[in-house]
């Protein structure tokens, strides 16, 4: 029943194009080196948005891109650090990326990079599902594809300025590309983007998502002959925003300990992301008459820093610092046929070399030692349940922080290594048929060093009522703790695909497919905050035992009133030296922790089996594409995130399987060159199968959190050519509406965003070299959340963007 509504409802959109783009993009030779002969989209689920969709409709990030893509979401989760991408229930916000990000055929490996302005971009293509078979690990959900502009193309000057009201967005970059000779052409671009903010500190009254951007990028294109191709790309990448503007809603359960904040953004420490990051790429081709072969070199290089109040308010609990610095080298070596025959082959080999160093100190101050030290005194014992210190006097225990603030420090490196080898075959059978069969080899070892300490200065107290000379109060007691070592694990797969396709003439095509992905395992660095506390826990405990019996033996040698030995309540006719009986009962009833395990930092793989059914069908005569497919996957070894023993922060587990099923349908309509319509609509039904945290949690048959059930827009557009206006080429108005929702924010789908709805519009008018673009965004000011997410019992919002109007212009010498 539910397979027959999804054929009716669900489908997917490998994009659509005006004839004239797809033969400027052949003609300049920006087609990836994994599509297949002559350029044809791969066997997939697949979007396509060309550089005439993103002009007109203002796109300058992948989030922004995302409303035109069914199945896929990308929220703004409050910083370009946190830039996770969702496709079909698949996907994360902690942890390694689940979708691959390729620029100019190169894999982008971190999800901080993700984010990027847009500027002097092709085209970008999205494959949904799991690409495992050719682009490898970190592909279990599809593959996010960005193809910059190729110097060859439309020689000269452009400059493009920008303004949008809300946030007072503004925008300026300008574009150089020249053929040098008939050989070489170059290319430079730089673009700066400021904004004031869109949401402002209820306390302080400045705004928080305030934000500065430049960067620049240099591509070369050399044709040294018919047969060889080379292009060589360089870019950099800066900036600085204000991030995390959460707002907090209220306590999770129980009384409401901060009325007066609810509903407001009152952090008092800063949030702030910054970002620097270089991406340096080589593509030497050869082509032959019936093959090609591509030899791909990449370097990228990250640095950030992101400050957070992780309490996300005026309490003074704890703020988290981390710092990166990040050293990819990929190579990769592709050849293929390049013709469409009988036969069709595509095989490679591919390496990595990766450097992660992070520096993530922790500092707790006076609230948060306060609620540590409540957490360790909760679980003292009560003098009343220890009969004999009762009688001695002692009216309780209890320990304390000294100081106003406790470091915990840590450094980890990350090193991984990676290869694999791929090939792919596709067989055309009588006129109609196509089998398609792929298997990679993937390897990948990864490890981390750490080195993580903590020093604290604490005290400890018994008062008594009846005898003070016998109070113990220590405030002399130190811990030292140190987490130092390395781990590692790695990890080899075979990753299989296997597709089949039924060509319906010139209408278009009918396929079927089974593929694999999976994506990489991890280290939770965040977690060595907890496991220094859970150690520190351990050694006070020990240090409160060890220095209670010492200063018991002080007093025994130097207290005249206190007797040394008392009757032995456990040895009926027997004494006890006093002091060994107070070291007796500490340890019997003192609070007993464990050492945390550091293997628990590390998490396995997960991978994920897809099954797929789709079509693609267009006609040229009616103008009409249509797209559809369904899908089914299931996924094994989930990663999940879930918060760590001290509720302080998140780590990752394998603590899953879920299923996910729908489809995507997208339709074009372009009866001629005024009117097109488009419209697209993706369902997925993201669920849990199994779910064990190890904790008594059972959350089988829950949503899967982060991923909406619905995406869908529509768009309208009208263009005329007036030959009435003097020197207006084209005038075009246009409306969209993107829909979202709905999102389940929790494993246990308490916290919900349902549907919305944004309402677009814009108006453009192209002159002989000047380009003018007025546009809007949530016309009807619509109020949504991006995120919700609890913390120390605590739910927390981040806002969607408001009402805005921009205006861009172009100009072209």
């Amino acid at each position: 029943m539910w397979l027959g509504a999804l054929l009716l409802m669900a489908g997917v959109a490998r994009g659509q194009q005006e004839a004239d783009d797809y033969h400027q993009l052949r003609e300049v030779e920006v087609v990836s080196v994994k599509e297949g002969a002559a350029g044809t989209l791969q066997l997939a689920s697949q979007t396509r948005i060309t550089r005439n969709e993103m002009e007109a409709r203002h796109i300058e990030s992948l989030k922004q891109a995302s409303l035109l893509v069914p199945g896929l979401y990308i929220p703004d989760y409050g910083s370009r650090l946190t830039s996770a991408i969702y496709i079909r229930g698949v996907g994360s916000r902690t942890g390694t990326s689940a979708v691959g990000l390729v620029v100019d055929d190169i894999p982008l490996g971190d999800k901080a990079a993700f984010d990027f302005n847009l500027h002097d971009i092709e085209r970008i293509d999205v494959l949904r599902g799991p690409q495992g078979t050719l682009y490898g690990m970190g592909t279990m959900g599809g593959v996010v594809r960005v193809t910059t502009r190729n110097p060859f193309e439309q020689q000269g000057t452009t400059v493009k300025l920008g303004y949008a009201t809300a946030d007072r967005h503004r925008t300026a970059s300008l574009t150089h590309r020249r053929r040098l000779t008939d050989a070489l052409a170059l290319a430079a671009s730089g673009y700066l983007e400021g904004s004031s903010g869109y949401f402002t500190h209820d306390l302080t009254g400045e705004k928080v998502d305030a934000m500065s951007a430049a960067g620049v990028r240099l591509h070369v294109a050399w044709r040294a002959s018919d047969a060889w191709r080379a292009r060589l790309s360089a870019n950099y990448d800066y900036s600085d925003e204000g991030a995390y503007p959460y707002y907090y809603e209220g306590s999770a359960s129980g009384a409401e300990p901060y009325p007066d904040l609810v509903g407001k953004i009152s952090n008092n420490h800063e949030h702030r992301y910054r970002r620097a990051m270089a991406n340096v790429g080589l593509n030497v081709g050869r082509q032959a008459d019936h093959w090609q072969m591509n030899i791909i070199a990449g370097y990228q290089y990250l640095i950030d820093r992101m400050l957070m109040d992780q309490d996300f308010l005026q309490s003074d609990i704890y703020t988290l610092e981390q710092r990166q610095h990040i050293h990819t080298f990929t190579g990769e070596v592709v050849a293929k046929s390049r013709n469409r025959e009988r036969y069709e082959w595509l095989t490679g080999a591919y390496g990595k070399l990766g450097w992660l160093c992070t520096e993530s100190p922790v500092a707790f101050y006076a609230d948060g030692l306060r609620w540590l030290e409540g957490n360790i005194n909760t679980m003292m014992p009560s003098i009343d349940r220890i009969p004999m210190l009762q009688m001695m006097g002692f009216t309780g225990m209890a320990v304390n922080f000294r100081g106003d603030r406790l470091a915990m420090d840590g450094t980890y490196r990350t090193p991984t290594r990676a290869a694999a080898l791929y090939h792919q075959s596709t067989l055309h059978v009588a006129d109609r048929w196509s089998l398609t069969a792929g298997l990679r080899l993937d390897y990948e070892h990864r490890a981390i060093s750490y080195h993580s300490p903590a020093d604290v200065a604490y005290g400890f107290a018994m008062p008594n009522a009846n005898n003070p000379r016998m109070a113990i109060d220590l405030q002399q007691l130190e811990s030292h703790i140190l987490y130092d070592g390395r781990l590692s694990d790695e990890q080899l797969r075979v990753m299989p695909k296997l597709a089949v396709e039924y060509t319906l003439g010139s209408t278009g095509s009918i396929y079927a497919s089974v593929q694999m992905g999976q994506r990489s395992g991890g280290y939770n660095v965040q977690m060595f905050s907890d496991l220094l506390q859970g150690a520190l826990r351990v050694d006070m405990i020990e240090g409160v035992q060890t220095g209670v019996g010492q200063y018991m033996d002080y007093l025994a040698e130097n207290n005249p009133v206190m007797p040394k030995y008392i009757p032995d309540p456990d040895a009926p006719g027997q004494m006890v030296y006093l002091p060994d009986f107070v070291r007796r009962v500490m340890a019997q009833n003192m609070p007993k922790f464990e050492v945390p395990a550091i293997e628990q930092i590390a998490y396995r793989p997960e991978y994920a089996w897809n099954w797929e059914l789709g079509t693609h069908l267009t006609s040229s005569r009616l103008g009409v594409t249509f797209d559809a497919a369904v899908f089914y996957t299931r996924i094994y070894d989930q990663q999940i995130s879930r918060f760590v023993p001290s509720g302080l922060g998140r780590m990752m587990v394998n603590a899953g399987k879920s299923e996910s099923l729908g489809g995507e349908v997208t339709l074009a309509y372009r009866p001629d060159r005024h009117l097109a319509l488009t419209g697209n609509y993706g369902y997925t039904h993201a669920k849990f199968v199994e779910f064990d945290m190890g904790d008594g949690q059972d959350y089988a048959g829950r949503h899967v959190p982060f991923m909406p059930e619905h995406t869908m827009n529509v768009d309208a557009a009208y263009s005329w050519y007036p030959r009435s206006i003097d020197r207006v080429k084209r005038i075009t108005v246009g409306m969209n509406c993107s829909g979202t929702g709905r999102i389940y924010w929790t494993e246990d789908n308490t916290l919900t965003q349902p549907f919305y709805a944004l309402l677009g519009a814009r108006l453009g008018m192209q002159f002989e070299h000047l380009d003018l673009l007025v546009w809007g965004r949530n016309l009807t000011d619509a109020d949504y959340d991006t995120f919700q997410f609890l913390s120390m019992g605590r739910r927390y919002e981040q806002h969607g963007k408001p009402l805005n109007i921009g205006i861009d212009l172009t100009i072209r010498f």
